[in-house]
């Protein structure tokens, strides 16, 4: 005769006391633990790919640097991380009304040459993403205002 399935769950719960009183059970601490180190070496050995922004730089240095145009230009500043920008007289809290106001002017006065400026406690990313806009809005040409040449402070070449 064959067992009923009563019969073979009734054996089955027979045979796996003794385990469960004896405490038993499979430590998985260590597998974990083995898992989250092969997981940490794949971050850190994954590539990432560097983002560059090409850049024509000057052939000379300092001494190529001109004379603002008499013209008047579109003048931009990047003011300190709270201020935002200045664009044409403009202060500027947020990204996206710059983006529309460079947009217009670009559009109203396509020959007008732009001169960006920077204070010096500006994060270079700000800059970066600037003359990123430039050329997405097709401005070939920026120029970047800069202070009379001089000493380099001391402060700077102490770290």
């Amino acid at each position: 005769m064959k067992p009923s399935i009563a019969f073979e769950a009734a054996r089955l719960n027979q045979l796996s006391a003794p385990f469960e009183h004896q405490g038993l059970s499979i430590d998985l601490t260590s597998l974990l633990d083995v898992l989250f180190m092969v997981l940490v070496f794949m971050l850190l050995t994954a590539n990432s790919t560097d983002r560059v922004l090409a850049l024509d730089l000057p052939t000379e240095g300092v001494d190529q640097t001109l004379a603002l145009d008499a013209s008047q230009p579109l003048r931009l500043s990047l003011l300190q991380s709270d201020l935002g920008w200045n664009f044409d007289g403009e202060i500027f809290a947020h990204w996206s009304a710059l983006e529309s106001a460079i947009h217009r002017a670009h559009l109203a006065q396509p020959d007008t040459p732009i001169v960006i400026a920077t204070e010096r406690q500006v994060a270079s990313e700000r800059l970066l993403r600037v003359l990123a806009l430039l050329s997405r809005e097709g401005i070939e040409t920026a120029s970047l205002l800069m202070d009379q040449p001089g000493p380099i402070p001391r402060s700077i070449l102490d770290p």
